[in-house]
């Protein structure tokens, strides 16, 4: 249990690699809100001796029958849609509330984290906190903190790299070439310079040239959550998405067809009926080598920036995962899913990710 060092306190687990943000909102939110946070050592909260802890002090004691909150930290360089739809599925994931520590929430994303109950303080001193005893909401401030770039392991490249190895974890000790290959990234270097920045960041071990000790992926879970929302922010758009609908036919047209005989496969909301029998889907996505002219042309599809039907280019290589050989990679599907903020379809990533993907975060969490 944790260590009661005063009225009115939440213990929050946080990540303080990136403790420029954290210090900036320590000191706005004392200044704005009167909430405090105090950084303490994981083992006077927790017991345990790994990682750090920070305590959020009310500016008040809290009423009577009032209970302590515990709170799980996750500090975000950069706030996107796709990454409060990836905390919001997060946190359905934790033991406890999450709370959002990031640079800058604009005035529609403070609505959208109030809407999903997620507390956050960000370095403008905008800031929710919805406790027994304390309500704080204060947005529409603006950051002077400049929004820094993806790192290389989050690029293109790097995704396909981080995609490969989430889902191939044999590849992991594979060399270079081969990984290069299995990524699509043509080149070792990439492969290399991508691996220093992923254990820069501590999420590669790799051993020394000497050392007979195999390379290691860490903080698995952590790992597959930055994957999704790069591949929603980055990765998804330069697949050349195009949309359509059909002229010829309405309604789920698509429940007939054999998607195998076009050398594709679905992702997106009917990949996620497929894998989980859970969903009616309205729109569908379809991964392929090329936009399918023979599929076009049999059911009528033309193209609409409002349709229903969506082609994306394929970026992996190797088969169905899931053993559906018409479903694109769970992974990918989840990522979709994610991607669209919709209850029903985040349920069903759940869904998912509790058949498919938990699996792969196991080990160096």
């Amino acid at each position: 249990m944790p260590v009661l060092l005063s009225n009115g306190w939440v213990y929050l687990v946080i990540d303080m690699q990136n403790d420029e943000i954290f210090q900036a909102v320590q000191e706005i939110l004392k200044t704005t809100t009167g909430v405090e946070l105090k950084r303490l050592r994981q083992k006077e909260a927790f017991g345990k001796s790994e990682g750090l802890a920070v305590s959020l002090e009310y500016p008040h004691k809290l009423p009577d029958g009032a209970e302590n909150a515990f709170l799980k930290a996750e500090v975000k360089e950069n706030l996107t849609p796709a990454s409060i739809n990836n905390l919001f599925q997060k946190s359905k994931e934790s033991p406890g509330k999450i709370v959002l520590i990031t640079r800058q929430v604009t005035p529609q994303q403070a609505d959208r984290l109030r809407e999903l109950n997620i507390p956050f303080g960000d370095t403008a001193g905008n800031a929710f906190f919805n406790e027994p005893g304390l309500y704080v909401f204060v947005a529409g401030k603006k950051t002077l903190m400049v929004r820094e770039k993806p790192s290389r392991a989050f690029d293109k490249a790097g995704l396909k790299i981080v995609f490969a190895l989430l889902t191939e974890p044999d590849l992991l000790q594979k060399d270079m070439r081969t990984i290069a290959d299995r990524a699509r990234v043509g080149s070792i270097s990439t492969v290399s310079d991508i691996f220093k920045d992923l254990e820069k960041q501590h999420f590669l071990y790799q051993p020394g040239k000497s050392g007979t000790r195999k390379r290691k992926l860490n903080k698995k879970r952590e790992l597959l959550g930055r994957w999704v929302e790069g591949y929603i922010e980055r990765l998804r758009p330069s697949l050349n998405p195009v949309r359509f609908i059909s002229r010829k036919f309405e309604g789920r047209w698509w429940d007939d067809v054999e998607i195998k005989d076009y050398n594709a496969v679905w992702g997106g909301e009917k990949g996620g009926e497929l894998l989980t029998n859970h969903l009616r889907p309205a729109t569908v996505a379809i991964y392929a080598d090329s936009l399918l002219p023979r599929l076009q042309a049999k059911y009528g599809l033309v193209r609409s920036k409002q349709g229903n039907i969506e082609i994306l280019e394929k970026f992996w290589t190797g088969g169905a995962e899931s053993g559906d050989e018409a479903v694109a990679p769970p992974l990918v599907v989840y990522a979709d899913l994610i991607a669209t903020g919709d209850e029903r379809n985040l349920e069903t990533a759940q869904m998912i990710y509790e058949r498919y993907l938990a699996e792969l975060t196991k080990g160096a969490a």
